[in-house]
């Protein structure tokens, strides 16, 4: 309401902002990432779906489902910032995001929530 109240915020302060959001009762806590990078997600999704309408071979569904698994292994990674996720196997004082992965109703919250929150007030 008194937008023009409000003190002016620095750079640095807009660009590290942080949201939580729970998931499935999971509380995580995330940040914008640059959407621009994941717009080749995009195709892969709509390739996805097309290949029920055009009844192609399983292998391109498969191909297409290993694209859309890195595209929200990639999404998830840049985007959560606790609990720390990993890609490597080595690290084991972190979560590894393979096991985030194997819940897809979680996987598809959380992809949506950082890309949300990454979209809002960006224009």
């Amino acid at each position: 309401m008194f937008g023009w109240l409000k003190k002016p915020k620095s750079l640095r302060d807009y660009l590290s902002e942080t949201k939580k959001v729970k998931i499935n009762g999971v509380l995580f806590l995330i940040k914008r990432i640059d959407t621009l990078d994941f717009l080749k997600g995009y195709s892969v999704l709509m390739t996805t779906y097309s290949t029920y309408d055009e009844k192609k071979k399983v292998e391109k569904v498969s191909e297409s489902s290993e694209k859309l698994k890195k595209l929200f292994r990639d999404i998830i990674v840049a985007g959560v910032v606790k609990p720390q996720l990993t890609i490597k196997d080595n690290e084991t004082d972190k979560i590894h995001v393979n096991d985030v992965l194997a819940d897809l109703d979680l996987t598809q919250k959380l992809a949506a929530a950082i890309i949300t929150y990454s979209k809002k007030n960006t224009v």
